[in-house]
């Protein structure tokens, strides 16, 4: 499996958020209302010594009530900011950190509350 995929598993092992249902890679569906989608976003040049791979992803929290949105953020916080020499699936982390504090982005076109954590991760390859 990937990255993505054993992080979205392991969010999924953790939490009561069941993936295909409110729990997404790669999409946002318009349905349900309340739902965590988990993205791939890049990163660094590799370094070209060590068998390591630099990378961030984005989990965006989408739910009807704010209050329930920040607890949603709160428990993933909990879950993935400072993960650290842990086997989750197929994939080793040495870290994963927040790369800056959750954020609310606002309200989407039928009002649903919208926030976004970017992580950084330090894998085995």
């Amino acid at each position: 499996m990937s990255q993505i995929q054993d992080l979205t598993s392991y969010i999924a092992d953790n939490t009561e958020l069941v993936k295909g249902t409110n729990l997404f890679i790669g999409i946002q569906p318009d349905t349900p209302n309340d739902l965590v989608a988990v993205y791939d976003t890049g990163g660094p040049t590799p370094d070209y010594n060590v068998p390591t791979a630099t990378k961030t992803f984005q989990v965006l929290i989408r739910t009807v009530d704010y209050v329930d949105c920040l607890e949603i953020v709160n428990e993933l916080v909990s879950l993935l900011h400072q993960l650290r020499n842990e086997e989750v699936g197929d994939t080793y982390f040495y870290y994963s950190y927040l790369q800056g504090e959750p954020a609310h982005i606002g309200q989407d076109d039928k009002a649903r509350h919208e926030f976004s954590m970017n992580f950084l991760t330090k894998t085995r390859r």
